[in-house]
């Protein structure tokens, strides 16, 4: 019989061990001093510039977003959603054996050494159904959950501790119950079968080593700019993609690429000045308006650099003095007059946009991965509309391409004229009557009061099917 796996009597904590558990907290803590370190090397990447005391406690109590948010304006959710979210998540890795497990573990630990026991359940209970309780975020954006999924990793380490206790608690049952080394092996091996079965449901989700979406989106929209363009950035999913092209894969290095958020940063303000020392921005920080507007700070470039933007910007008709141009995954300002239709530049460089590497597949839209499939979809929209508007009855396979892009990549709410633009090229061709009236019909469920409703209803009973 195994030692190890008889019971033990409670165990009782001297000073010794509880300075030494103290030293291990404050050892874990000690990644925090890399932070102004790391600051005073001024890199090209620098969160808060933490090289002083005051941005140092600012960045580790992340004043910028309010130190108990999870981010900055977060609406407030259900907490009962909260907490059926956190269970559902622990339920779907741990599987129902890992939880019954650790339920087994923790049981056997409180009639063993309470106090570990009450350690484990705090460390749950503090890092898991309190703190989503208090983070509380609104789930209306599926993206949000996806944020907040991430930590859930911090209450899943004492369910893992207490279910590996639980485990050892079976074990040792097996072994008193049936002496002999075959027994404790077969009951190894059904403990070991529950990770790796979990782990083999799993693999096939968490295995991202063929993700590529985020750095060829970069490649995407960097690529398209002109040399030495200023591009506003405005979102996670644009402003990491970017910086990691630029200051990793040394591409476009060019393009003086900011984020309008970190612009509220006096800091942020003078490193874009360092690293792009030709560009003019004239205020210390952004403030959504005047007096620091992103019209002034156009103004005082636009001149002498093309300036593009990227991302629903927070400040209300910032554009209304110039005129946009659809340029790709980006939208390029220019002075008021001179944009044409806005489409002309697509049209021009039809074969470059329409080689951008739109993907193949979607992701989980609690993902980044999938608002920057939904930008691409915007996209494929973009110049689909701008060839098939110019030229209606001429070369349409491009034009198709990017309308099926656009479906396939973009919520039906986002465009959904891709619907009814597509319907129109394949009707004017004589394509299927089934498909052109498929796709009406579903455009007619999205938009039942678009300008274009009333012939479209009485094109779809001509081609014999039945209008919504």
């Amino acid at each position: 019989r195994d030692p190890s796996l008889t019971d033990r009597p409670e165990r009782r904590y001297p000073v010794r061990e509880t300075a030494s558990g103290v030293g291990m907290v404050a050892i874990g803590l000690l990644p925090y001093l890399y932070l102004p370190i790391a600051a005073g090397m001024d890199p090209p990447v620098n969160w808060g510039d933490p090289r002083t005391l005051d941005r140092f406690v600012d960045v580790v109590l992340r004043s910028d977003y309010g130190s108990l948010s999870l981010s900055l304006g977060v609406k407030s959710g259900s907490i009962v959603e909260q907490w059926m979210a956190l269970g559902s998540d622990l339920l779907g890795g741990f599987v129902v054996v890992g939880v019954a497990l650790a339920l087994v573990g923790l049981q056997w630990l409180w009639r063993r050494d309470r106090i570990v026991a009450t350690a484990l359940f705090v460390a749950f209970l503090v890092s898991g159904p309190l703190f989503v309780a208090y983070a509380n975020p609104d789930f209306s954006e599926p993206v949000t959950r996806g944020i907040l999924q991430r930590f859930y990793i911090l209450p899943a380490l004492p369910v893992a501790v207490a279910a590996g206790v639980g485990a050892h608690a079976c074990l040792a049952w097996v072994v008193r119950r049936m002496p002999g080394h075959l027994a404790a092996a077969g009951a190894a091996t059904v403990l070991l079968l529950v990770p790796t079965a979990s782990a083999v449901a799993h693999a096939g989700a968490v295995d991202q080593s063929g993700n590529r979406v985020a750095q060829r989106y970069a490649e995407d929209l960097l690529g398209t700019l002109d040399p030495g363009a200023i591009l506003l950035m405005r979102g996670d999913e644009n402003y990491t993609s970017v910086i990691y092209a630029q200051f990793v894969e040394h591409i476009r290095g060019d393009v003086a690429a900011m984020d309008v958020e970190l612009l509220k940063q006096p800091q942020y303000v003078q490193l874009m000045l360092r690293l792009h020392p030709e560009i003019s921005i004239p205020w210390p920080s952004y403030r959504e308006g005047p007096p620091a507007s992103l019209t002034q700070l156009v103004d005082a470039n636009l001149g002498a650099r093309p300036v593009y933007y990227v991302g629903a910007m927070k400040e209300a008709t910032w554009t209304a003095g110039y005129d946009e141009v659809h340029a790709g995954l980006a939208r390029r300002l220019v002075q008021k007059g001179q944009g044409g239709d806005g489409y002309g530049l697509l049209r021009q460089r039809a074969g470059e946009f329409a080689a951008l590497h739109y993907p193949d597949r979607l992701d989980p839209p609690t993902t980044w991965e999938a608002i920057i499939e939904e930008h691409y979809g915007v996209a494929a929209f973009d110049l689909g509309y701008a060839l098939q508007s110019a030229h209606p009855a001429g070369d349409s396979r491009v034009t198709e391409a990017m309308y099926r892009a656009a479906i396939r990549l973009a919520p039906d709410t986002t465009v959904p004229s891709a619907y009814k633009n597509l319907g129109v090229l394949l009707d004017g061709r004589g394509g299927d009557p089934k498909e052109v009236i498929a796709l009406w019909q579903h455009f007619l469920r999205l938009s039942p009061n678009d300008a274009d409703a009333p012939a479209i209803r009485t094109r779809i009973v001509a081609l014999g099917g039945q209008a919504p």
